[in-house]
This record gives structure tokens, C-alpha cells and sequence, in this order.
């Protein structure tokens, strides 16, 4: 699949041609203005009025309970995040208002008290509780301000939705790697929930890491996962990117592990904002070790990059085998005032992950 045709395309030219009829539009409302750009483009492109169209948009309580949810780390209030929050909660009712849209603005818990990610399911299971989804014929999922270790899940949950017609995937950039880091610090490496996948005994495992400026990512897997000598590390490096020196500067950021744990003859080369072509990467990867090691190898991908490449990831963790997910749980988050100069923004994207003009 999607080796002769995918859908790829930036959002605003989307909204022109497609008939948004009976669709069902998921997103997060976070602290960065991205998080309902994509809902601005759409209300302002496109006559919604006579159009059957819902909308959720889900919220953490509280920034600070991200880190006071967790046993043992008492990490003061991000009082600014939340404050960010509440304001953009505030302009989206002021749009749902003026527009007249069908939106619900519903709060979720991240983690539950047993320290595991259940966003995935909250946000799944509040909506279904609400609504058929299954008498939608379209679910858009903007994944701009969703953590990875709930969109990712998501996008399994939504993709094997067997009655969903068409399946498509949102999201909005911030101007590269350099703006795209919110996340202070982290406490564990963890297997993505729905990732999970047993590692069969003396199978060669190969970890897929997405290189990017905060090395900590690395260093915390490498600390904890402890790879054994049947382990091959072959680091994923961003080209193209969103800049042509980010390729350099990522590299340089992170040459303390190569020679000792990555080799620069094992390095793939996959792109920032495709998702498609790097899933296609991946699973070029995986048939080369595949007609090796016929099904005694195991591929392990870290998606520490662009929201395209987790949506990349998400892909090859649903449609090939013996591929589990690993991030890193995020303790709290920072709110960084700097914003990319208009010229380096980005504008929303979407792919068309499942659905009509798919023959399997």
C-alpha cells in the first residue's frame, strides 16, 4: 500500500475540493496558536452551515498535572501553559460561536493512576459515548497539539475502525525542529500503548531512533533499554528538513553517540514532513531484513521527530509486523514565547490515510 498512489497535500487546497458532508473533525486545543489553525482555514474557506459536520476538540485540565500525576516528581505549576490554554480555548468558543459550528470543547486526563497513557482511549471512548461514530463517513484527526503518545494510538484505534469510509490525518508545523520542542524533560522510555509487540527469543532486533536537538531522548533509551549484542542501532536522520542546515545541526547535536553506539554507515535517510515516503522508507528497511532473517528480526521506531514522521511511524506500526513503537513519557512541558518568523511558518497539511480511492 501506498507505493503507486497516497494523498499528500497542504490543507487550504484540500478544503477546496473536498465535500465535508457527514464528517466527524477531532482535534486538541493546547497552548501553541497551531493547535486550531487548521479549524480557521476550514471555517473561513468553506460554508459549513448546511453541512452535517462535528466537531471535538479535547484539552488537558491542567499543563501542571501532567508532572503531579506522576509519583515522585514535584515539578512546580507551568501556570503560563495553562493560562495559554484557556485563552485558546477562549478564541475557539468565540469561533465556534461566530460560525455557528456543532463543537464540543471537552477537558481529558493524560495518564491514569496507575501512571499508564490512556489519553487514547479517553478521548476514543468520550466521543463514542456521544456519538455513532460509525455513521460518519469522514474522521479527520488534527494531531497539531496532541502528544505523540496519544495521536499515534488514536491513529491505530481510527485506522482499524472497520465501518469508517475515509480516514484522514491533519496537522500543522511550526517552523522546523528549531520551534518545535515544548517538552522539558522526560522520566521513561515506554512502549506506545496498541505497539506493544512480543519480542521473540534471539530474534536480531534494530532500533529505529529519529534523531533531533535534544539528545536526552537518546540518552534515556539507551540508559534504560539496554540494547544486547543481537541489537543494530540505525539512527534516523531528517533530510530533507525544513531547513537545509537542521540535517547538519541535528547531526552535530547528537555526535556523542556515534562510533560508540551508531555508525555512519547505518544511518537512513528518511524526510521531515512526507509521511508517506517515510513510511515507504521504513518498509523498504523492512523487506531488506525480512529476506534475511525471514521473521526472526524485530524493528523498534522511535518517533522523536516532525508530527509527518510519527504519522509515518503510526503507519508501520499498524501495517507491518514485528514493529513496535518506543518514546519517552514527558514529565511537564515548557511554553516557548518564540515563535518562527512568518516567513519560516508553516501551513496546515493532511494525508488521506484509509478509505474510497484505496483498493485494499
Amino acid at each position: 500500500m501506498f507505493e503507486n498512489w497516497y494523498y499528500f497535500e497542504e490543507w487550504r487546497e484540500f478544503i477546496k475540493c473536498f465535500d465535508f458532508d457527514n464528517s466527524l473533525f477531532i482535534a486538541n486545543v493546547g497552548f501553541e496558536l497551531r493547535s486550531f489553525s487548521s479549524l480557521e482555514s476550514l471555517v473561513k474557506l468553506k460554508k459549513l452551515e448546511k453541512l452535517k459536520v462535528d466537531f471535538f476538540y479535547f484539552y488537558l485540565k491542567s499543563h501542571s498535572s501532567i508532572s503531579e500525576e506522576i509519583k515522585g516528581y514535584g515539578i512546580e505549576e507551568s501556570k503560563e501553559i495553562d493560562e495559554k490554554t484557556s485563552e485558546n480555548i477562549k478564541n475557539l468558543e468565540k469561533l465556534k460561536d461566530e460560525y455557528k459550528l456543532n463543537l464540543r470543547i471537552i477537558p481529558y486526563n493524560r495518564i491514569n493512576e496507575y501512571e499508564n497513557i490512556v489519553g487514547h482511549e479517553e478521548i476514543y471512548n468520550i466521543i463514542n459515548d456521544k456519538i455513532e461514530i460509525k455513521n460518519y463517513k469522514n474522521i479527520f484527526l488534527d494531531v497539531s497539539a496532541i502528544p505523540r503518545a496519544i495521536f499515534i494510538p488514536l491513529i491505530k484505534i481510527f485506522y482499524e475502525l472497520v465501518d469508517t469510509a475515509n480516514l484522514f490525518i491533519i496537522w500543522t508545523n511550526k517552523g522546523g525542529f528549531t520551534f518545535d520542542h515544548n517538552v522539558e524533560n522526560y522520566d521513561l522510555s515506554i512502549n506506545l500503548p496498541l505497539f506493544e509487540k512480543e519480542l521473540k527469543k534471539d530474534a536480531m532486533v534494530f532500533w529505529l531512533p529519529i534523531l533531533s536537538y535534544d539528545p536526552n531522548l537518546i540518552k534515556l533509551v539507551l540508559d534504560q533499554r539496554q540494547f544486547k549484542k543481537n541489537a543494530s542501532l540505525y539512527p534516523i536522520i531528517t533530510f530533507p528538513t525544513q531547513w537545509p542546515e537542521e540535517s547538519t545541526n541535528i547531526l552535530l547535536k547528537n555526535k556523542e553517540f556515534f562510533n560508540k553506539y551508531f555508525q555512519f554507515d547505518k544511518m537512513l535517510y528518511l524526510p521531515y514532513n512526507n509521511p508517506f515516503e517515510f513510511f515507504l522508507g521504513i518498509k523498504e528497511f523492512y523487506d531488506s531484513k525480512k529476506r534475511i532473517f525471514n521473521d526472526q528480526f524485530h524493528i523498534i521506531i522511535s518517533p522523536f521527530g516532525s508530527k509527518a514522521q510519527s504519522i509515518g511511524s503510526s503507519l508501520a506500526g499498524v501495517l507491518l509486523d514485528n514493529v513496535s513503537l518506543v518514546v519517552c513519557r514527558p514529565v511537564n512541558y515548557k511554553y516557548d514565547k518564540e515563535e518562527p518568523p512568518k516567513e519560516e511558518s508553516e501551513d496546515s497539511f493532511i494525508v488521506w490515510l484509509k478509505g474510497e480511492n484505496f483498493s485494499s
